[in-house]
């Protein structure tokens, strides 16, 4: 699988200090199906920047299987990706 791959790197990269490369690594796991992908992808959704919260919310859904067509802007420190697609 690809995801083997960079799942690693795209896990460090979470951490970048700039937004836009937190937001390309979250855009990446959503390619990941593993439980570690999905749990950096829950923390991602409470980061300070709304670019990386809404790569989260869309890499959510395209694990999920649900469609995220419009995203809206996602506040920090919601529940759940259930939550948030849901909202």
């Amino acid at each position: 699988e690809l995801c083997g791959e960079f799942e690693d790197e795209a896990m460090e990269l979470l951490a970048d200090p700039d937004h836009v490369v937190r937001a390309e690594a979250a855009r990446l796991l959503g390619y990941c199906r593993t439980s570690t992908a999905k749990a950096a992808l829950q923390r991602a959704l409470s980061d300070g920047s709304v670019v990386v919260r809404e790569a989260a919310v869309a890499s959510v859904a395209r694990l999920e299987g649900t469609s995220a067509s419009v995203i809206a802007p996602v506040t920090p420190g919601a529940a759940s990706a259930s939550e948030v697609l849901h909202a």
